[in-house]
């Protein structure tokens, strides 16, 4: 479908609105200093395979992260449990989609009359997560085991039933039950507001539109952010940070720039750490992502057209592509930093 650019203008903004619309619930509903106070959430729109339609004003990184985080909920229940109008999935697992276990994503199915068409996302970094330390960020930690609840996708809400029984074992492994009950609940009703207010721009405007409408922003950010990259002189460079405590990691980038992509390859990286200062490859990948919209994209939609312009190159096993057993949940302080200034 032909979308004419007022229309395109008008309903490409209501989908924006709709992901500040889920920050706000989250902040409303939720009661925990981090979700209220430190604004350390994410709220995004999804299509119907997972590729990261508006990220709003979230955090860049975590909206790709999550994008990993839908993808492998419809690979895990589409043929194995089904996917239904109100469910709401829950996934943790860093090695799958989170960044460290105390970022609890939440996904759910956007469907209209029968029909999924789109997907809703949150995160909160919950307030306990039962780790070896309080709080979930564990500086003794030597494996992944230590560092916490490991969730690799669940049902947690069926047809619009909350599964109380999986509820309550949530929470009731970790130190602080209420406040991350309440994390929890700020998600499920920050995906309602997206689910109902997508719906209302179904039924207004028809799926089809809609859906017409999704495709020609993630157009849009590519083909702007791959025009302003041919700008650009072709070129190679390459910079490293170190991460310190009582031992060093490196972090090596090599970035090239070729035509109208953006090549991220840090080969030469430290192998993985026993601590955790690891990041898996999806939260390098985010982080890289981040960069290149905050910097060529500052004034683009925040959507999956970035994703045509960069590759990213982490080799497996290194403190850029972690693998098990090793621990991740100090990265978002270590090696997400490190990485975020080589890469912006």
């Amino acid at each position: 479908m032909t979308v004419d650019p007022v229309t395109f203008e008008i309903l490409s903004h209501r989908l924006h609105q709709i992901t500040l619309e889920m920050g706000t619930t989250l902040e409303r509903v939720g009661g925990t200093v981090n979700t209220t106070q430190m604004h350390d959430y994410m709220a995004a729109l999804y299509l119907p395979n997972g590729d990261v339609l508006s990220a709003g004003e979230s955090m860049a990184r975590h909206a790709a992260c999550a994008g990993f985080a839908v993808k492998r909920i419809i690979e895990r229940f589409q043929q194995d449990g089904g996917i239904y109008p109100d469910d709401i999935f829950l996934i943790n697992d860093p090695y799958l989609a989170a960044i460290h276990q105390s970022d609890i994503y939440m996904v759910s199915p956007i469907h209209y009359q029968e029909r999924l068409l789109g997907w809703s996302a949150t995160f909160v970094h919950v307030m306990d997560i039962g780790a070896m330390s309080p709080g979930g960020n564990s500086p003794g930690a030597t494996e992944i085991c230590q560092e916490g609840l490991r969730i690799p996708g669940l049902k947690l809400v069926e047809r619009g039933n909350l599964r109380q029984d999986v509820f309550d074992t949530l929470i009731n492994m970790t130190r602080q039950p209420v406040m991350v009950g309440l994390d929890l609940k700020c998600e499920i009703a920050a995906n309602n507001v997206a689910k109902s207010r997508m719906q209302e721009m179904f039924e207004k405007y028809g799926a089809e539109l809609i859906l017409s409408v999704s495709s020609d922003m993630i157009r849009h950010s590519e083909s702007i952010l791959k025009t302003r990259l041919q700008e650009i002189p072709d070129g190679i460079w390459t910079d490293s940070g170190a991460i310190e405590t009582d031992e060093t990691w490196k972090v090596v980038l090599t970035l090239t720039k070729e035509g109208n992509r953006l090549i991220f390859d840090f080969t030469g990286s430290d192998k993985q750490a026993r601590r955790g200062i690891n990041l898996p490859y999806h939260a390098t990948f985010g982080a890289c992502f981040e960069s290149v919209l905050s910097t060529l994209g500052y004034d683009l939609p925040r959507n999956h057209g970035a994703f045509a312009a960069i590759d990213v190159i982490a080799p497996e096993g290194t403190v850029v592509n972690v693998q098990y057993p090793a621990p991740v949940s100090l990265n978002t302080t270590s090696g997400m930093k490190t990485v975020q200034f080589l890469s912006g």
